[in-house]
């Protein structure tokens, strides 16, 4: 293991355990359920539990926070060239990048993750298309992030992880969310993520 990914996982544990410390003590207050899924708020944070097979927590995610997930979504589709990705010194507005985004990647997507986007998208009340593209746009902004080979792993896939440090012109900060997940027959994970 390389020391900058040592470093990386290290850094990701200590937030998680300064979140988890703080929580103790936390005020924390129950916003909503649906299905196995819930929302609460810790010292005013967003933090959704989702819990079931990848269409369930789509469906918790997309009804649990449905008015900032539309917002998110349509902000970072908008139209207009004022809403661009600059693409070889052109800008270019985001939902026609993200309609070629979606071409690249739609078969390269796995197929929970399709079908928890899917789930999502229905409980939004958004078209399909949006939530996908939403979720594919970053790839066109300046993240860090790495990936271990399918032959660096124990298993033989593949494992990629993304620190969120986009420009605050996205406003992604406004829809933040800690994602607790437990997938049925998967591993628990967090992921500090966005609404949508």
């Amino acid at each position: 293991m390389s020391t900058r990914f040592t470093l990386a996982i290290l850094c990701i544990g200590s937030v998680l355990c300064v979140f988890c410390s703080r929580a103790q003590g936390a005020e924390r207050k129950f916003v909503a359920r649906h299905g196995k899924g819930y929302l609460e708020t810790v010292d005013g944070y967003r933090v959704l539990h989702l819990k079931g097979t990848p269409r369930e927590m789509g469906e918790q995610h997309g009804a649990l926070l449905k008015d900032a997930v539309c917002a998110n979504v349509n902000f970072l589709l908008a139209d207009g060239v004022d809403n661009g990705v600059e693409v070889g010194g052109v800008k270019i507005a985001r939902a026609a990048v993200a309609s070629v985004l979606l071409g690249v990647f739609e078969k390269k997507v796995p197929a929970r993750f399709s079908e928890e986007m899917k789930a999502l998208a229905e409980a939004a009340g958004l078209p399909e298309w949006k939530v996908r593209a939403a979720n594919l746009i970053p790839e066109m902004m300046h993240c860090s992030g790495f990936a271990l080979l399918s032959k660096a792993t124990a298993t033989g896939k593949l494992y990629h992880g993304r620190v969120l440090d986009y420009g605050v012109e996205l406003r992604l900060q406004e829809h933040a969310v800690l994602l607790i997940q437990e997938p049925d027959g998967g591993i628990p994970f967090v992921n500090v993520s966005y609404a949508g």
